[in-house]
């Protein structure tokens, strides 16, 4: 009997995730269109969770399905982008993500951002600072090996130097 409720309850949990995905994708479908599309930005996912890659998975897969073959309801595409951000050495953590990535549920395309280079860092430094680029080429070589070029880690070691 222990072995029959088990099987209930997961039956249920089932039911109830393809569902709440099924309302989910409704939603998002009936608030986007051609004149007011939606774009999903998600941050971070190499730390989400398996439901709620599922929940993602579900949403892109719906959408492509639709754009394919039409809903039956109308022919009017669905518009809508989902642009997630994830830290690639950081992916080894998070194996579902890496599963997700390495599937072919959803077309993923990257784009890798690569630091910047010493001249970059030193343009970037001469706005922040309102100073020739000239005058400030030394501290960009200091800077720039300190941070590699990331423009996140530029800014907050910049933050730093001045807050110490």
């Amino acid at each position: 009997d222990s072995a029959n409720n088990d099987e209930e309850d997961c039956l249920e949990a089932h039911t109830f995730k393809s569902r709440f995905h099924y309302l989910f994708t409704k939603l998002v479908h009936s608030i986007s269109n051609p004149e007011n599309p939606m774009l999903f930005v998600l941050d971070d996912l190499q730390w989400a969770d398996r439901a709620s890659l599922d929940l993602i998975s579900s949403l892109v897969m719906s959408n492509r399905q639709l754009q394919l073959m039409g809903d039956g309801a109308d022919d009017s595409p669905h518009c809508l982008v989902v642009a997630g951000t994830y830290r690639s050495d950081e992916i080894d953590t998070n194996e579902v993500f890496g599963d997700l990535l390495r599937s072919d549920t959803v077309r993923v395309t990257n784009i890798d951002l690569a630091g910047m280079d010493i001249a970059g860092t030193n343009a970037m430094l001469s706005y922040t600072l309102q100073l020739p680029l000239r005058l400030i080429r030394e501290l960009a070589c200091v800077v720039h090996a300190k941070t590699l070029g990331n423009p996140l880690f530029v800014k907050e070691f910049m933050n730093s130097l001045v807050s110490d």
